[in-house]
């Protein structure tokens, strides 16, 4: 009876139809060999511990099924004839309960086994594939993608090194190629955990999704430590600083090996190897022999270029030991994050406002944050239909401050509100730097060929005004305006402008808001299209926006006088037009 009970065999149901193999290791008891006679053939359940994890070898007879039960981690573990469970005909998953990986399966020999290695790596990859799931869902926004796209780049590079693990170990690799895929995996997920929490450090990413990012990577990291810890009983990583570095510094890093197994590692040697033009020398004394549930370190100063670009910079290297008869070599692999040497304090303009067609002065204060020269050059970003200049030269002694400037002129088509504009000294984001050039076009403008006051009566009766059906005014923002009628797409409104019959002239337009608003539509003289225009108001309220466009001299305007007309195109809100300026350009 004591063998059966260990064997675990009995009767699932009633005249052995289904069988139930469960069984039962006990102290002292190292392997079991039972057969029992059933109405429909013998059953047999063997199983071994003596070399490691259960072998079990079960006999189901010819019309019947079996329910199996084999004590493992999950269902990773579990192999039948040298396959994962998932690769075998005839043999279906259930569950897992109570420390039992629960099987169906059909009539037939079986050769079960459990592989704590090919569990462990199982096991990873289904954490790392949840993971990869929960960064792509991450809710970022601004530099919160940039960060994003990197955590998903890493992710990848992550999960292809576990497939390559698992499939490794499923073909029976030498346990030293299996470890050196693990350690690659293991490094992947370290740099995942070190740059989620970089990230959320700087506020990039939520620090609550950050948090569940993070309790996933050390489930994903104590797998494959426990693969690692099963296959050679190492596990190394690379410790690098995680604040960000500058050019010229001199950082500490070290690589470690710990030996979780319960014998020493002897022959221990690491190297470590650094971006071009960075340098790299040992510190300290590197020992040879790692003892058994102990940590080794080697400690390395790695010094940044002096004109190192602002970059994720890898570093690489290695941990080899002597294991058996040969010697075992994991990789390693972790980035640094290399800052800009110049910083840009500050970004402001002069004067503030300006007006279209006049110059400002972008001024840049720039402080070298190192302790060698540096030197670039400052360029300038600005909006669509801009000019931009070209781009200035600095050189900064160590720690000093300078401001660059240069200049910009305003365009004469432009929008009277703030203009951004970026200034960089490199390409990364943390090189870049905003501000705002306050454009302000006057609605009162000292001089000018002519104005018309939509919705004024007599204003509109002076310039011959006429309009589409539903064009309509009223008073919007404290001013008369007409409009053309959004509810009636295609509406128009014209009249006559007195222009400089010689030279060019901007028209100026004060354009009317209820609200929020993206509005689409063309100016046309004499019938031909001047100006599209595209604007957008992001304020609530009423409120108003002044914008202008300038025309070159031609036929049309040499007489003195234009037909300007407002027309709808239908694809967003109407124009709402509450006065019209000409002015002369110069």
């Amino acid at each position: 009876w004591m063998y059966r009970t260990m064997a675990g065999v009995s009767a699932a149901e009633p005249g052995y139809r289904k069988v139930l193999i469960d069984p039962q290791p006990g102290e002292g008891i190292d392997h079991v060999d039972f057969s029992h006679e059933t109405p429909y053939g013998t059953v047999r359940s063997a199983w071994d511990t003596k070399t490691g994890p259960m072998t079990l070898d079960v006999t189901v007879p010819a019309n019947t099924t079996a329910e199996v039960r084999i004590p493992a981690a999950n269902r990773w573990a579990v192999t039948e004839g040298g396959k994962p469970i998932d690769e075998v005909d005839g043999v279906r998953y259930v569950k897992e309960a109570d420390g039992d990986v629960v099987l169906e399966v059909g009539s037939g020999d079986y050769a079960f086994a459990v592989d704590p290695v090919l569990g462990d790596l199982g096991s990873a990859q289904a954490q790392a594939a949840a993971f990869a799931g929960d960064v792509d869902d991450l809710d970022v926004h601004g530099l919160g993608a940039i960060a994003k796209r990197h955590l998903q780049s890493g992710t990848g590079l992550m999960r292809k090194e576990l497939g390559g693990a698992w499939r490794l170990r499923g073909l029976g690799a030498k346990e030293q190629l299996i470890a050196a895929t693990v350690h690659r995996a293991l490094a992947g997920a370290e740099n995942l955990d070190r740059w989620t929490r970089t990230y959320t450090e700087r506020g990039t990413i939520d620090a609550a999704a950050a948090e569940e990012l993070r309790d996933a990577l050390a489930g994903i990291e104590r797998s494959l430590s426990r693969a690692s810890s099963s296959l050679v009983g190492a596990v190394a990583t690379l410790d690098v600083p995680a604040d960000e570095i500058l050019p010229g510094d001199v950082v500490r890093v070290k690589v470690a090996l710990k030996n979780t197994g319960k014998r020493p590692l002897a022959g221990v040697d690491s190297s470590l190897r650094a971006p071009a033009g960075w340098t790299v020398k040992s510190a300290g004394t590197h020992k040879s022999t790692a003892g058994a549930g102990s940590t080794l370190e080697h400690a390395y100063d790695v010094t940044v270029s002096k004109d190192a670009a602002a970059s994720m910079a890898d570093l690489t290297g290695s941990v080899s030991y002597r294991y058996g008869p040969g010697t075992a070599t994991l990789p390693l692999s972790a980035a640094l994050m290399v800052a800009p040497g110049v910083a840009i304090d500050s970004v402001s303009t002069s004067p503030d406002p300006v007006g279209a067609g006049e110059e400002v002065t972008v001024s840049t204060v720039l402080a070298n944050r190192t302790d060698v020269v540096q030197s670039g050059q400052v360029t300038l970003g600005l909006p669509d239909g801009w000019s931009t200049p070209d781009p200035v030269a600095y050189r900064l002694d160590p720690g000093e401050r300078t401001t660059v400037q240069d200049a910009v002129t305003v365009p004469l088509t432009v929008v009277g509100r703030a203009a951004e504009v970026t200034v960089a000294t490199g390409s990364t984001t943390a090189e870049r730097a905003t501000g705002t050039i306050a454009v302000e076009l006057r609605t009162l403008p000292t001089e000018s060929t002519d104005r018309v006051d939509l919705g004024d009566g007599a204003s509109e009766s002076a310039h011959g005004l006429t309009a589409s059906e539903h064009s309509g005014t009223n008073v919007e923002a404290g001013l008369t305006r007409r409009y053309t009628h959004s509810s009636y797409p295609g509406g128009w409104f014209e009249f006559d402008a007195a222009v400089p019959a010689d030279g060019r002239f901007v028209v100026r337009i004060v354009e009317t808001f209820d609200g929020a608003r993206h509005k689409t539509y063309d100016v046309k003289i004499d019938g031909e299209v001047a100006h599209s225009v595209d604007l957008t108001r992001s304020e609530g309220g009423q409120g108003t926006i002044t914008h202008q466009f300038v025309v070159a001299p031609s036929a049309s305007t040499s007489d003195g006088t234009v037909r300007l007309r407002f027309q709808d195109t239908g694809a967003d809100y109407d124009p709402s037009i509450a006065d019209v300026w000409v002015l002369p350009a110069g």
